[in-house]
C-alpha cells in the first residue's frame, strides 16, 4: 500500500509542479527512499509504472531510486554512525544498545527534463 502513496507523490508532483510542455519529454524523477521501508525499489517502480500509465503520460518517465541513510545512536559509546541498511550492532563498539534515527521513508529529490 505505501509504494501506491508513494508512486501517487509522484504523479501529483509531475501534474501540478511541472509546466504541461515538460511532460511531453522524457523525465527522470530521482527519489530515495529508506531501507527501513516496507516498500522495495522494485514494488515502488512497479507502483510508478502503473500510476503513470493510468494517467496517460505521454512521455518516458524513468525513475532512480536511491538508498538514505539513517542515523544510529548506540548508547554504550555514546557515537553517532551512518547506515544504508539495517543494522543491529554499533559498527565501533559492537553493543547492540542503539537508537535508530529514522526520519521519512520516502524523499522526492528532483525530476531531470531531458532537452
Amino acid at each position: 500500500m505505501h509504494e501506491t502513496k508513494f508512486a501517487n507523490e509522484i504523479i501529483f508532483i509531475l501534474k501540478h509542479k511541472l509546466e504541461p510542455d515538460a511532460l511531453s519529454k522524457p523525465l527522470v524523477v530521482n527519489v530515495r527512499l529508506s531501507p527501513l521501508s516496507h516498500v522495495t525499489p522494485q514494488s515502488l517502480k512497479e507502483a510508478f509504472k502503473v500510476a503513470a500509465e493510468s494517467e496517460h503520460f505521454p512521455n518516458e518517465l524513468k525513475l532512480s531510486i536511491k538508498t538514505m541513510e539513517f542515523d544510529v545512536y548506540c548508547k554504550e559509546c555514546k557515537k553517532i554512525s551512518k547506515a544504508s541498511a539495517p543494522i543491529f550492532n554499533c559498527p565501533r563498539c559492537k553493543s547492540t544498545d542503539l537508537d535508530i534515527q529514522k526520519e521519512r521513508e520516502f524523499i522526492i529529490d528532483s525530476v531531470e527534463i531531458a532537452v
